[in-house]
């Protein structure tokens, strides 16, 4: 007979102890703390533990081995759709989910596994084939692009960090697109009917995506027989030019492929794709987090949660260096005033991070970068501290 269970649609209590995120501290957007309310060093610093949520998503990750997002496909939207977690009757762990309000996942031996009910088979069936396909969907995202290059690396694959990769890359994509739009209208042998095209694809028309990468890939074709052309009849200026037009078009495809939650093909794009996995701050904290636990086993969470700082403060700052120096001097200046609402050993770490800041774009790439040495030091400091008071 199975447990008796009721409903749950996210949280089992559970933590994650080793990822932090900024929790009501962003004094570039948000302004500092609410005037009268106590200093709170894990709220105003952002360290805060994060409430670890075993939603859906994780769920099925971490017990069922699937790893879908919702609105991956159709099949991933009516699996999370129809599905419902279910709790023992004490409330104290999940053990099990329906689908279309048949529980078809049951705990068994500490695993899950699907009920062999006859009564229930045709829902199990109908279940997995929704995941056969809900796996398919996925795979064509450009989040299993990140995921997989993530893996390669042996790292975890949180959805904060795969979903900032990704939002960093759609910004450098939209950079890169300025850029040479910009070179391509300074060039001196550009005409005005060609300028006009170069807008078009900037501006691509169209009713849905589709149309727009339809219409971006014939443009590429064209310009890239143009340069052909051109280059067979000794003209390799103009060559270069209609070259960097096909381009043009094929990185604004891909943007529109990111856009609608499809997987870039050109170059340029996969290589902004390899290149941010590699320095997205949210990777390097992953790096960080993985060497530490297998290599400093007795401060690793101390060595952990100031990684965390830093990579809290490195993220707001890049924030708010997109606003200007204003914003970014108004960043530094909230990290060195919290510093004076704390105790002294963290104060020490937040007034040096804001030092740092201090440098402007120099200073957050210098954290960036030397994020493990930072944070090494720091925890060693913090650590003698400890035990002086002790």
């Amino acid at each position: 007979m199975e447990e008796e269970t009721s409903f749950i649609d996210n949280d089992d209590g559970r933590r994650d102890e080793s990822i932090l995120i900024p929790i009501g501290f962003n004094p570039d957007v948000d302004g500092p703390r609410p005037s009268g309310s106590t200093p709170n060093i894990r709220r105003d610093a952002g360290v805060m533990k994060r409430a670890y949520t075993l939603d859906k998503k994780d769920f099925l990750k971490r017990k069922l081995g699937v790893n879908i997002n919702k609105g991956d496909g159709p099949s991933s939207t009516i699996i999370f759709d129809k599905m419902k977690l279910t709790v023992n009757k004490a409330g104290t762990k999940i053990n099990g989910a329906t689908f279309k309000d048949v529980k078809i996942i049951i705990s068994k031996n500490g695993k899950m596994i699907y009920s062999a009910d006859k009564n229930k088979e045709s829902v199990v069936n109908e279940y997995k084939e929704l995941i056969r396909k809900a796996r398919i969907e996925h795979s064509r995202t450009p989040a299993a692009m990140v995921e997989e290059q993530l893996e390669r690396q042996n790292l975890d694959t949180p959805q904060e960090l795969v979903d900032n990769v990704l939002g960093n890359i759609i910004e450098r994509m939209d950079d890169e697109l300025s850029n040479q739009s910009e070179a391509i209208g300074n060039s001196t042998i550009i005409t005005e009917n060609e300028l006009r095209e170069l807008r078009g694809i900037l501006n691509v028309k169209g009713n849905s995506g589709k149309q727009k990468i339809e219409y971006l890939e014939v443009e590429k074709n064209h310009w890239k027989e143009l340069a052909e052309t051109e280059r067979t009849a000794g003209r390799e200026q103009k060559a270069l030019l209609y070259e960097a037009m096909a381009d043009m078009a094929e990185l604004k495809a891909d943007e529109i492929r990111l856009r609608s939650n499809e997987r870039p093909k050109g170059p340029k794009a996969l290589s902004i794709v390899e290149e941010e996995v590699g320095v997205n701050d949210l990777t390097r904290f992953e790096r960080f987090k993985k060497w530490a636990k297998e290599n400093i086993a007795g401060i690793s969470a101390v060595a952990i949660s100031v990684a965390g700082i830093i990579t809290t403060v490195v993220m707001g700052a890049r924030s708010a260096t997109k606003k200007g120096a204003r914003a970014t001097s108004k960043f530094a200046k909230a990290v060195a005033n919290l510093a004076g609402k704390v105790g002294p050993v963290l104060a020490s770490v937040l007034n040096l991070i804001a030092k740092v800041l201090g440098w402007g774009a120099k200073g957050i790439a210098f954290l960036a970068k030397n994020l493990w040495i930072l944070a090494l030091a720091l925890t060693y400091f913090l650590y003698n501290e400890y035990k002086k008071k002790k």
